[in-house]
């Protein structure tokens, strides 16, 4: 059977572990599949944010209630890293206090990842925007997410892959 006449009779996916591609959400959608998806990380004994299978759009998930986070903006890349305190968090990592050192701050810990924050029907929704390792600053100074850049260039049907690379990184 073709993939469309499997996913007859389906109504929801979920999808977790890795962010998935527009192309791929809006596969799913034209064909009436609603995505639920997932984020989370083993620092964090699993899921932190889940879609809404309500959600009028795929890309959208929210914290999962209990889930203790705060939003750090980053104004230059229009979005905000994910910092948690939250039971379920790790304090640090086994035998090796730099890591340790360059995650945790005052008990919190830094994700690393960045999202955009929306509201969706009176609830803050999170879009993933990439790490924040990846953002990379210009000679004006400006700092950019290549995630947006990359993702945008994938769009076109002549490009298969991309990668911004900043000249002095």
């Amino acid at each position: 059977p073709s993939v469309l006449e499997t996913l007859k009779g389906l109504s929801f996916i979920m999808s977790g572990g890795a962010a998935f591609s527009e192309e791929t959400g809006l596969f799913f959608s034209r064909n009436n599949v609603k995505l639920i998806n997932g984020y989370g990380m083993s620092e964090a004994s699993g899921a932190i944010a889940l879609g809404d299978i309500e959600s009028p759009d795929w890309r959208y998930v929210f914290l999962i209630p209990g889930i203790g986070a705060e939003f750090r903006t980053i104004p230059e890349i229009d979005g905000a890293e994910i910092v948690l305190k939250s039971p379920s968090v790790i304090t640090g990592y086994l035998d090796n206090p730099n890591a340790t050192e360059k995650s945790f701050e005052a008990g919190q810990f830094h994700t690393g990842d960045l999202f955009r924050l929306e509201g969706v029907h009176e609830r803050t929704g999170l879009v993933y925007l990439g790490r924040n390792d990846d953002v990379t600053k210009l000679s004006t100074g400006e700092k950019i997410n290549p995630f947006r850049y990359e993702t945008a260039l994938q769009k076109n049907n002549l490009v298969t892959r991309s990668a911004l690379i900043s000249k002095d990184r």
